[in-house]
């Protein structure tokens, strides 16, 4: 097959291209998603409070990877209420034990809305989707350069048999 300029287009290169936008196109969703949570997070972050906490248990959780665990901690409040809250994120092996002691984020007009006031604990989604997105924009930077390495390469020369051919 044949395009209107007489070449054959180059599949290869068509393929390249498209590989190229959707690295771009992912990476700069999954870096909207990242700030979506950011921003989310640092909201919850202006209008907490922070504690110490106690893990009392850890909370399995079973999967097709099998068991993970969530820590389960209780703290006491400005106003002095006990409250007891379950981690979002789990990992196996636990990240903490029983009877360790945390730090703790919780909501100052909702108590019962807390974290653990650890990096993985507070930012888990945000960081997530920014290092996808990251990867995902080097991955179309790449297949752009690709795009630029075949663009610019040397035709190939094909060996003359006959003057006829010319």
């Amino acid at each position: 097959m044949r395009s209107i300029s007489g070449k054959r287009p180059d599949r290869w290169l068509t393929f390249l291209l498209v590989l190229k936008w959707v690295g771009f196109a992912q990476g700069v969703i999954f870096g909207l998603v990242s700030v979506g949570f950011v921003i989310n997070t640092l909201i919850f972050i202006e209008r907490s409070s922070m504690a110490t906490g106690t893990v009392v248990a850890l909370e399995p959780h079973q999967d097709n990877d099998g068991t993970s665990f969530s820590p389960v901690f209780s703290y006491i409040t400005k106003d002095g209420g006990a409250q007891t809250a379950h981690s979002d994120s789990s990992s196996n092996p636990p990240g903490f034990e029983v009877g360790e002691t945390v730090p703790v984020r919780y909501e100052t007009l909702n108590p019962s809305k807390a974290r653990i006031a650890t990096f993985w604990q507070t930012w888990p989604f945000a960081a997530a989707f920014a290092i996808a997105g990251l990867v995902m924009t080097l991955v179309g930077l790449l297949f752009r350069w690709r795009v630029f390495k075949r663009r610019t390469r040397r035709p190939k020369l094909r060996q003359i048999r006959s003057l006829d051919e010319i």
